[in-house]
């Protein structure tokens, strides 16, 4: 499913009708037919609530007087409230005012405060509230009488328990991301045609309830030309991508995965890291780690493979490497992944520079202060785009910060750019992680993927996802699809651990427990 901007969605309106000969008009019937259908599926007896439209001026409005009809028409009662003055509407919300007024539908105008005032009686008893207020046009902060009717919206929602319904976007949320101090908290968001970025990711994420996606019959052809490169990857899709076992299947068939990282006081992470691996369908595990957590690895994970390396210096380095080396060809080692709870010492980065030019393997997955390191060595970072090898990065905002320079609240309010920009530059693959994580291919196609809790806000997650990540890598999957089934199922998990549990409890070692839970969904 296609993401669009408010710019994009724009542009698919006007192919609509210029290429397509589906008048503007009747998309607007359209996004008010499909909100329709969604109070009838979700206003359990709908048709004995009473029902209040609040409609701005513009086309968000035409799409309230709309649905507006179709309630009037149905039988229900409504009331429509104009918030805003409709004395110079024109185009196709005018003509939607106007059959309003022609079949009599009950209408106030409460354009200004005193109107607003008046209004409030009828408004008070209604079980419902239509916000088609402000579109996705809207950017800035509303004025106070508008401010003041949002207000009112949520005082009926949080303490009469008036259910709100927003019309494509609550009102007050930025189509492209963030939102006004002052915004429409809905219950139910119905966004026609295609979601936008502002009600995917935070915060406007948080005014939207849940959100349905009402097609609006834009045609297929043009909503998923390429030219609108950000999707949002979905159950449907995970579904689809998710590889089954043979029944004739064995460990060989599967790869092999040498996971790097690990020091004292942070043996955990390259212990989840591996653990998450075998948990996403690596056929073997080998894990690179200091001589000193040994012990403690073997205990934790019996079943991943060791190669230990001294970790007081002694030894000369390119020694060690080619050591390194005649094990990943004996072993027969397809992905390395690096990074998880490594520190960042000159043998790290001699590591580091020679899995990226030199290791005769089939991806590397970069994590933690592998990445450090990269943003250290800009040197590294430049050779990833011809390394003859695909290349995941998976950095949190500060990691993103460091790799790019740009200050972390520019990166938090601009990640999708960021992550393709990244990707693009320097020929990798970026999982750009935060509440809502953002996935990233060299050839610019991008995705938002919605999936996690705060259950996942605990150290030990990244490591986790890392794992993940590295074991579709390992068996089989493309890059792309490695690091968008990763991040799918590391925040499928946490979702089903906060519904089961608690948000602040979870473990990075409870999140890993239900990876098979969230698997088997998908077989």
């Amino acid at each position: 499913m296609k993401i669009v901007s408010k710019e994009q969605m724009r542009d698919i309106d006007t192919r609509t009708s210029r290429d397509y000969g589906i008048p503007s008009v009747v998309l607007m019937e359209n996004a008010g037919s499909a909100l329709f259908n969604v109070i009838r599926d979700k206003v359990h007896g709908y048709e004995n609530k009473r029902f209040a439209v609040l409609c701005g001026s513009g086309n968000n409005g035409g799409d309230g007087a709309v649905v507006a009809r179709k309630l009037f028409m149905a039988g229900v009662y409504v009331l429509t409230v104009f918030v805003a003055d409709i004395g110079n509407s024109s185009g196709d919300n005018k003509t939607n005012f106007e059959i309003l007024r022609a079949i009599n539908a009950p209408a106030v105008s409460a354009a200004t405060p005193m109107e607003w005032k008046n209004s409030l009686p009828q408004l008070d008893s209604c079980d419902v509230i239509i916000d088609a207020v402000y579109g996705i046009g809207f950017r800035g902060e509303p004025d106070a009488h508008t401010a003041e009717v949002f207000s009112y919206i949520g005082e009926r929602r949080n303490n009469h328990g008036t259910v709100v319904i927003a019309a494509d976007i609550p009102s007050g949320v930025y189509a492209d991301g963030g939102r006004a101090e002052v915004s429409v908290q809905a219950d139910i968001t119905v966004t026609f045609g295609a979601p936008k970025p502002g009600i995917i990711d935070y915060p406007g994420r948080e005014n939207c309830g849940e959100m349905i996606v009402a097609p609006i019959d834009i045609p297929p052809a043009l909503m998923e030309s390429d030219e609108y490169y950000i999707s949002l990857f979905s159950d449907k899709d995970a579904g689809a991508e998710f590889i089954p076992r043979a029944a004739d299947s064995h460990k060989g068939k599967y790869g092999h995965l040498l996971t790097i990282g690990g020091k004292p006081g942070m043996a955990g992470a390259i212990i989840m890291a591996a653990n998450a691996a075998l948990r996403a369908g690596a056929g073997l595990v080998t894990a690179y780690i200091p001589e000193s957590i040994r012990s403690g690895f073997e205990a934790a994970l019996p079943e991943a493979m060791l190669i230990p390396y001294p970790d007081d210096g002694a030894g000369d380095t390119g020694a060690r490497l080619n050591t390194l080396g005649e094990e990943i060809v004996r072993k027969r080692i397809s992905v390395v992944s690096a990074g998880n709870g490594w520190g960042m010492g000159d043998f790290g980065t001699s590591v580091l520079e020679y899995l990226i030019s030199r290791a005769p393997v089939k991806g590397i997955v970069l994590d933690a202060d592998a990445l450090n390191i990269l943003a250290e060595n800009p040197g590294l970072l430049d050779r990833l785009k011809n390394c003859g090898k695909p290349a995941l990065l998976t950095p949190h905002i500060g990691e993103m910060s460091r790799l790019t320079g740009k200050d972390i609240e520019w990166i938090k309010k601009n990640k999708a750019y960021s992550a393709r920009e990244f990707a693009m530059k320097h020929g990798v693959w970026v999982v750009l992680k935060d509440a809502v994580t953002v996935i990233a291919s060299p050839d610019g196609r991008e995705w938002y993927q919605p999936h996690g809790s705060p259950a996942l806000a605990k150290g030990g997650s990244g490591d986790v996802l890392c794992g993940l990540i590295a074991g579709f890598l390992t068996s089989g999957y493309s890059p792309i699809n490695a690091a968008l089934m990763g991040s799918y199922v590391l925040g499928r998990a946490g979702e089903k651990y906060s519904a089961q549990a608690s948000d602040v409890s979870a473990t990075a070692r409870d999140i890993i427990g239900l990876i098979p839970e969230i698997l088997f969904y998908l077989t």
